[in-house]
């Protein structure tokens, strides 16, 4: 089926279009199908580009900018998880702690889980994620897939465009000339730019810096109130990292490899030097 307004192509049961936002009358379906009345010419991108009524493909700067504020926001819940799941499946003895292969294990799974989440669920009820909104950009579909898969689709993508710190996702879009990056262009979306209410950016922003502060208050209270075991946990118990202090020094180790954090008394302040050894 297509939008009426704009000619995109839309789901058949589709309330909304997800470009131009028209809403689709309840039967028009029934009527292409009938014949009464004629499919919308498709708005091709040239086409598109001209049309002041359509919405204006976002820019990078804009996308780079909603990047990283969703980013803070992720980094923000996966200190939490790290700090949970480092002292609920690592130990602690007199050598330091100990993080073990099911502590990193667990700290990657929830951590991906959670952002992949925090990504498509935004994305997929609102059309946009917090970051997105305090910008002034959203998600708009050009292809009949629903919201819910157009959003899991160019998200899961992620792992590919985010190589290279989303070089690869750079790349695509400044070729495209829809600025779509590969999750794009595979699910079907553009980036628009996006006029949000004063309400709904107040409440973005407000959400953002609650959770912030809520990763600053929990970060402390986790890491004092779950108890450390001093034995391994039964599966994956083997030690990944371990991180200790010594009279005068700091250290990290993985395998053979150690890096200490040494306070020297060479000047009349104290300096911190970095040692890389092999055991």
């Amino acid at each position: 089926m297509d939008c009426p307004k704009c000619g995109n192509r839309i789901s058949t049961y589709s309330r909304k279009c997800g470009l131009c936002l028209a809403t689709i009358p309840p039967a028009q379906y029934l009527l292409e199908e009938s014949g009464v009345v004629e499919r919308a010419a498709p708005v091709i991108a040239e086409e598109r580009r001209f049309d002041r009524t359509a919405p204006r493909t976002a820019r990078l700067g804009d996308r780079l900018i909603a990047a990283a504020l969703d980013t803070v926001i992720v980094l923000a819940a996966i200190s939490l998880i790290c700090a949970w799941t480092f002292r609920k499946w690592g130990f602690t003895n007199a050598d330091g702690l100990h993080l073990t292969a099911a502590s990193l294990l667990a700290a990657g799974a929830l951590g991906i889980t959670f952002s992949f989440a925090y990504l498509w669920l935004f994305e997929a009820s609102a059309g946009a994620t917090l970051g997105k909104i305090i910008v002034g950009i959203r998600i708009a579909r050009t292809a009949a897939h629903s919201c819910v898969a157009a959003s899991a689709i160019r998200n899961a993508l992620r792992l590919v465009d985010g190589i290279g710190f989303y070089l690869v996702g750079a790349v695509f879009a400044g070729c495209s000339r829809l600025r779509q990056r590969l999750g794009d262009i595979l699910a079907g979306t553009i980036v628009v730019e996006a006029k949000f209410t004063p309400i709904a950016k107040a409440a973005a922003v407000v959400l953002w810096l609650s959770a912030l502060s809520g990763a600053a208050w929990g970060l402390p209270r986790i890491w004092s109130a779950t108890e450390q075991s001093s034995q391994p946990p039964r599966y994956l118990g083997s030690t990944v990292v371990q991180l200790g202090y010594t009279a005068d020094s700091a250290y990290v180790s993985s395998y053979r490899l150690r890096v200490d954090f040494r306070r020297q008394s060479a000047t009349p302040t104290d300096v911190t030097a970095v040692d890389s050894s092999l055991r």
